[in-house]
C-alpha cells in the first residue's frame, strides 16, 4: 500500500512517553503521560493528541489495545498523517468487528472503528431512535455534524416493544 511507506525514527519519542519501541502505544500509556507532558513542546503534546484520536476516534479499541505501529508513527510526520486516508481504515476497522460479532445469547457488543457513523445512521434510518436517545443539533445540514455525543445506553429491544405497542395503538384507532 503506497500508505505504509512512512519511514520515521519514532524510537525517540517512545522512549520520551516510556512506550514500547517495538508497538503502538495504547490509551493507557497515554493517559499516564497527560501530567508529564504538560511543558512538552506543543508539537509533541498534539503528537499525544493525534495518538489518542486514533485510538478513540479512528480505531475505537478499548484502552489497553495498542495502535498499530505503521499508522502511530504517522503522527511524527504532520503531512504524511493529514493525508492518510483515516476515514477508509475506520471504516473498515467498523465492518471487520461487525463481521466477527456472534449474536447468540449476548446482551451486549463491542464495535471496533469509527462507530459513530453506524451510530448515526441508525438515528438517522430508524424512525423515532434519534429522538429517544440522540441529541440533534438543529440547523446542521451534514448527518455526521447533525449529532452530538451521548451517554445514554440503546435498549433496543425496549424501544422494539414500544413502537410495536404504539403500531397497536394505531391499528386500534
Amino acid at each position: 500500500d503506497k500508505h505504509d511507506d512512512l519511514d520515521v525514527d519514532h524510537q525517540e519519542f517512545w522512549l520520551e512517553m516510556n512506550v514500547r519501541t517495538s508497538d503502538g502505544p495504547t490509551l493507557l500509556e497515554l493517559q499516564a503521560i497527560f501530567p508529564i507532558c504538560r511543558n512538552w513542546p506543543r508539537e509533541k503534546r498534539v503528537m499525544i493528541g493525534l495518538l489518542c484520536l486514533l485510538s478513540i476516534g479512528i480505531f475505537g479499541i478499548s484502552s489497553n489495545s495498542r495502535i498499530p505501529l505503521h499508522c502511530a508513527k504517522r503522527v511524527m510526520d504532520t503531512a504524511a498523517f493529514q493525508r492518510y486516508p483515516w476515514g477508509r481504515i475506520g471504516f473498515s476497522s467498523l465492518v471487520d468487528s461487525i463481521k466477527v460479532l456472534t449474536y447468540e445469547a449476548e446482551k451486549s457488543y463491542t464495535l471496533h472503528g469509527c462507530v459513530h457513523v453506524l451510530l448515526i445512521w441508525i438515528y438517522e434510518a430508524v424512525p423515532g431512535l434519534g429522538e429517544i436517545y440522540g441529541n440533534r443539533i438543529d440547523g446542521a445540514d451534514v448527518p455526521l455534524l447533525s449529532w452530538r455525543g451521548s451517554r445514554r445506553r440503546i435498549n433496543f429491544s425496549d424501544f422494539c416493544a414500544k413502537k410495536r405497542e404504539s403500531i397497536q395503538r394505531y391499528k386500534h384507532k
